[in-house]
Order: structure tokens, then sequence, then C-alpha cells
């Protein structure tokens, strides 16, 4: 057989599912308003970010393409 880097194949898929908002980072307000807090500021200076149950779901499922839409043009 060939020579498998299980260790490099293991960060690659962590690496790959790992969520796109770090759940120890959110903060629940109230029943419709979240608090992110990012680890880094941004760029205009604050590294908290309040969000609506919508705005978090828009801002996760942004990066997804559209059904039946490749994600690669070429």
């Amino acid at each position: 057989g060939r020579w498998v880097d299980r260790a490099g194949v293991e960060r690659l898929l962590r690496y790959c599912a790992r969520p796109p908002l770090a759940q120890e980072h959110l903060q629940q307000l109230d029943a419709g308003h979240l608090v992110y807090h990012s680890s880094k500021p941004g760029p205009d200076g604050p590294s908290a970010l309040g969000l609506t149950l919508l705005a978090l779901i828009n801002r996760i499922a942004a990066p997804l393409p559209p059904p039946r839409i490749h994600r690669h043009r070429y």
C-alpha cells in the first residue's frame, strides 16, 4: 500500500469540517438577538458583532452557491 500521512489527513478533515463561527464566541442576548465576540478586532475597531437570528443565518449561508449552480465557473 501507499504511505499515508494520517496526521495530515486528520488536520485537513478538521479544517474542512470546522464551523463558520466558533460557538463559544456566540452569546444569546434574548430570543431574537445574538452577539458574536471575535478574538480579533474588525477594521473599524469593535470586536463584537450584534446579530439577529436571521442575520446570522444569512452570514452562514452566504458562501453557499444557489441550488443547481456550480461553485466554480471556468
